[in-house]
């Protein structure tokens, strides 16, 4: 028989309590959950894909097949994120016996078979005040978007200035001319709706199977919806209506990726817009040349000539940048408990002599980690007068990491809220002026200097790794064997290999992207791009080298806790539960027995399940003011036009 239940989860996850709903509900469903302390019989995670989540509670066993990305929904409400928000979830009895008692989540919420779950609030689009967590939340999540009303005027206002220039028989590129090498050709009124359909079909061209992911097309959709919501692009509502359609409906279009040069994302949007207005499926057995939804003029050229898939795109990777700091930060962390390293690096004396911002936010991070452990609180002293400097010199490359992270995070945001389209709509003079916005220097070389920022942090934890089995620094036998033997410890399995491999690898993703660019596009008028798609794209791919030395060291340096005997208590109070969720997964006296598997450790950390149970406060959000309103003209209230 099926029986029907509610957990309730409230609080961080430090010191939070799950427990069942108030009495009354007791007669709905025949068991009862209360769980002082949420690490209680926490044995294993284990992700088995980017949606579904399987986690063990004692012997209970709770899966998500909500089929929404591991972060969200259900599975979090159990494992906690830095949210005080209280969650709500159903489960449902599937089988039960004496060993173990199975339960999976469903998507049933209350008592009387409705959800109470409130649905997530829409991302408000007005043009000039798009975050990076907007992009991303309603791109991963889902989240609904909608346009404000003065976004909807702007809209309209735009519009009428475009329709205005070609009245009074004025030129403007791209609106009644040719585009790139072509612009001198003027169009007649009657040629403009033919050309801005073969605008979009020309640039749609397919030269790869390797397509874009649904995650960052959704990314791209609400990046290009918040440009066009200036007003300063000069298209129709009804473009807007459509592509707000295409967000909803969640049937999102293919588009190539690697075929953008950082100087607008011509083709993937070009292949983006053809499926969204109706005119066809460049990936498809469909007549490309079909009427679709008719484009006017300005129009095609508006959807194209934007940077959206690489803000898109750059906002998730940032985002990852940020959690891969915390990452390393919880890393180091472990390591110089495995050290018994000299913490006097992080004395209040060092910041106050060297203020630099990005070393405070990893320093303050650092101290809530080891707060409370022996090692930071002086009870156990540490070995050495002076570490080896990638150790002593951990805050200040996080810091550097961080402070560089903050400049490009400002950066893109304002990027989020400017225009490139090219033309753009001078309100004040009523024209159509024409620009090099859509050039993409400073966020490429944003990205460049992170990439560099990454792999000097990538570097230091790959040297942390050989010294913390290095006798002559740990002061444990080599390898950390429990015996002097040949036949084990970390050295045996390889483990610094690994690290040095992709560690080089890391640091081969660092060279910038920005020189790349040798291009004479369009008879020679486009000789400049940025390669920000290029640059993006090695940053993901060092991010995802990272993850693997992060868990590398991880994993060494609870072999040295352990090795040291260091008892878990004595940790810093951030790094007990995370010792205790790597230390059973360490192979210690089984070398060489069977195959040392890292892979469940790597997932762990890069699906920042570790990272997210670090403390109960958000991480530190870099400083960023939305653009100020001088940027995009406001407009006079007006009906929007729905």
């Amino acid at each position: 028989m099926l029986q029907r239940g509610f957990i309730f989860y409230e609080g961080s996850l430090r010191g939070s309590r799950i427990f069942s709903l108030p009495r009354w509900t007791q007669r709905d469903f025949a068991f009862e959950i209360a769980l002082a302390n949420p690490y209680f019989g926490i044995a294993n995670h284990s992700i088995r894909s980017r949606c579904r989540r399987m986690a063990f509670l004692g012997g209970t066993r709770v899966q998500n097949q909500t089929g929404l990305p591991c972060r969200r929904r259900f599975d979090w409400a159990l494992f906690g994120t830095w949210s005080r928000t209280a969650r709500l979830c159903t489960i449902a009895k599937a089988e039960a016996d004496e060993k173990n008692v199975k339960w999976e989540i469903s998507n049933n919420m209350s008592p009387r078979n409705q959800d109470t779950t409130p649905p997530p609030a829409p991302t408000e689009i007005d043009g000039r005040s798009l975050t990076i967590f907007d992009v991303v939340h309603t791109a991963r999540d889902r989240r609904p978007v909608r346009l404000t009303e003065n976004a909807w005027a702007q809209v309209e206002q735009g519009r009428l200035h475009v329709e205005e220039v070609l009245r009074k028989g004025g030129t403007a590129y791209g609106v009644n001319t040719g585009v790139g090498s072509q612009r001198h050709q003027i169009l007649e009124r009657s040629e403009i709706a033919t050309f801005n359909q073969r605008l979009l079909v020309a640039h749609a061209t397919v030269a790869s199977e390797v397509v874009i992911d649904e995650t960052t097309l959704r990314a791209a959709l609400v990046c290009l919806i918040n440009s066009l919501a200036s007003g300063l692009s000069g298209v129709r509502p009804q473009v807007l209506r459509a592509l707000l359609d295409a967000l909803s409906a969640d049937d999102l279009p293919s588009a190539s990726a690697g075929a953008s040069v950082g100087a607008s994302d011509l083709v993937p949007l070009a292949q983006m817009a053809l499926r969204i207005f109706g005119i066809g499926d460049p990936f498809g057995p469909v007549d490309h040349a079909k009427e679709g939804m008719p484009l006017e003029a300005k129009e095609a050229l508006a959807v194209m000539n934007s940077n959206a898939v690489s803000l898109g795109h750059g906002a998730i990777t940032l985002l990852a940048t940020r959690k891969l700091l915390r990452g390393f930060d919880l890393s180091f962390a472990l390591a110089i408990e495995g050290f018994r390293g000299n913490v006097s690096i992080l004395h209040p004396a060092v910041l106050h002599a060297h203020p630099q911002h990005g070393q405070a936010i990893s320093t303050k991070h650092l101290r809530r980690l080891l707060r409370n452990g022996l090692l930071l609180e002086g009870t156990s002293p540490p070995r050495n007068l002076q570490d080896p400097l990638s150790f002593r010199c951990a805050p200040q490359v996080h810091g550097a990491a961080y402070a560089t992270l903050e400049w490009v995070w400002q950066n893109w945001e304002t990027e989020l809220n400017s225009v490139t389209d090219n033309p753009v709509v001078d309100r004040k003079g009523e024209t159509l002026i024409s620009h090099g916005n859509m050039d993409t220097s400073l966020l490429s070389i944003g990205m460049d200097s992170l990439r560099a920022a990454l792999a000097n942090a990538v570097s230091l934890s790959a040297h942390r790794l050989h010294k913390l089995h290095w006798p002559e620094f740990s002061g444990l036998p080599s390898g950390l064997t429990d015996t002097p033997t040949a036949l084990g410890g970390v050295q045996f399995l390889n483990l610094s290999h690994i690290g040095e491999a992709y560690a080089a690898a890391a640091r081969a993703r660092a060279h910038p992207m920005l020189f790349t660019y040798q291009g004479q596009l369009a008879d020679g008028v486009e000789d400049h791009a940025a390669m920000l798609p290029l640059s993006t794209t090695e940053t993901e791919r060092l991010i995802d080298l990272a993850w693997t030395v992060q868990a590398l060291e991880l994993t060494v340096a609870a072999w040295a806790v352990r090795r040291r005997g260091v008892d878990a208590a004595d940790l810093g109070e951030g790094l007990q539960s995370i010792y205790a969720r790597l230390e059973p997964q360490l192979p210690v006296g089984r070398e060489g027995s069977s195959v040392f598997d890292l892979r469940p450790i790597v997932q762990m950390v890069r699906d920042e399940q570790l990272v997210d149970l670090i403390d109960e406060e958000a991480p530190p959000i870099p400083r960023f003011e939305p653009a100020p309103i001088e940027s995009v003209v406001k407009m006079p209230e007006a009906p929007h036009g729905q």
